[in-house]
């Protein structure tokens, strides 16, 4: 059995549309820095919003701050990658 047959499919995060998935077009490392950037922002939005008290899904608040910090590696390592080509 090969590691893909065990593997879970992606689904499409918010805001992004179905196209983004279907197409399977390949990313430039800017545009995919920019989409990361933007879910940061919009992930840290939310955070602030229930550190305020703002949103009642503080449930969700561990989850959000961990999807950060991925994706600042994430970015770090694209980063890295445009610097050494």
């Amino acid at each position: 059995m090969s590691q893909h047959e065990h593997s879970t499919p992606l689904t499409p995060l918010a805001g992004w549309g179905e196209s983004d998935w279907e197409d399977q077009d390949l990313l430039t490392t800017d545009l995919a820095t920019e989409r990361i950037d933007e879910e940061i922002t919009a992930l840290r939005a939310l955070i602030a919003a229930t550190e305020r008290g703002d949103d009642a899904d503080a449930d969700a608040l561990p989850g959000r701050r961990a999807r950060v910090a991925v994706l600042l590696a994430a970015r770090e390592r694209l980063s890295r990658q445009r610097n050494n080509t």
